[in-house]
């Protein structure tokens, strides 16, 4: 499961400026491409990079600006989910 976004979409989901999104690029954030981000992918990332940071508060925060952008927990859980039919 993907959810595919834009730069601007992701700076609000996350609180941050497009300047920061660019470090966040160069630290390793993955992007599809030109101004496309998985959130998914974003989000695990930035739960990994920034584990020692990030709160319960700032967790549900960022899904709760995410869900108008169609975000859905239960999905971010299964998104790295191997394909396992035969």
């Amino acid at each position: 499961m993907e959810l595919v976004l834009k730069s601007s979409e992701i700076c609000t989901i996350f609180g941050i400026t497009d300047r920061t999104l660019r470090r966040w690029k160069t630290y390793g954030a993955p992007n599809k491409g030109r101004d496309e981000w998985d959130f998914y992918r974003v989000f695990a990332w930035w739960t990994d990079f920034f584990i020692e940071q990030i709160d319960d508060e700032q967790f549900d925060a960022v899904f709760n600006r995410a869900a108008p952008y169609g975000a859905d927990f239960d999905d971010y859980l299964w998104h790295d989910k191997p394909d396992t039919a035969e």
